[in-house]
């Protein structure tokens, strides 16, 4: 099974990521490291069945092309900074709004 993360590169996440290894999926995180940190996931980086891309949701054909082939998406990108949100409006709809529009988009292929 081939799982796909958006926004894994929170701690939470590569932790997570630990337990799916045992059961040997392999897991393929989707970040643009604009919140998240490589550091994160660098016990995972070695991990043959753990694949990271850094890259931004908002361009869809990236998102096509590294999403084909997978069983699952797990989308967990948004905007943490839900104030900046709110002082600028299109920061959430192009990182909530857009981002999860792309990633049903790249589902469908």
């Amino acid at each position: 099974m081939k799982c796909f993360v958006t926004g894994g590169a929170v701690l939470l996440e590569a932790i997570l990521l630990i337990d799916w290894y045992r059961k040997r999926i392999n897991v393929t995180v989707f970040d643009n490291l604009s919140v998240g940190k490589i550091e994160f996931l660098k016990k995972n980086i070695s991990n043959r069945n753990f694949k990271f891309i850094q890259a931004d949701l908002l361009n869809l054909d990236e998102v096509k092309k590294a999403m084909n082939g997978h069983d699952i998406v797990f989308h967990l990108a948004a905007n943490p900074e839900t104030r900046l949100g709110i002082e600028n409006t299109e920061l959430d709809l192009k990182q909530e709004t857009i981002v999860t529009y792309n990633v049903l988009e790249a589902m469908e292929n």
